[in-house]
């Protein structure tokens, strides 16, 4: 289904319309992996857990190689309408325990 917002480079209706049936998928992976980045991040700042800050951190720059690779095949694609800030977290700096 298409929203009938232009995001891109003009296409027609039809190819937005197969646009967002071709990635409707990967969306979801886009914003799986966005809502695991900021909830590793609140544990991170919070640590809470007592586990060591640094393996959160490895995990964490780990999710966010993965985020990146699933955007930039997506945008490969033409599939550009993900979360908005999905390369914000994507590429925000690694945090540290407050």
């Amino acid at each position: 289904m298409s929203s009938g917002l232009d995001f891109g480079g003009g296409a027609s209706s039809n190819s937005d319309a197969e646009e967002c049936d071709d990635c409707e998928e990967i969306y979801k992976a886009i914003d799986v992996a966005v809502n695991g980045l900021e909830r590793r991040w609140l544990q991170i700042r919070e640590n809470k857990d007592g586990i060591d800050p640094k393996a959160h951190q490895i995990q964490f720059e780990q999710r966010q190689k993965n985020l990146r690779r699933l955007l930039n095949d997506e945008n490969t694609k033409g599939c550009i309408r993900y979360k908005a800030d999905a390369w914000d977290w994507a590429t925000i700096s690694t945090p540290s325990p407050q």
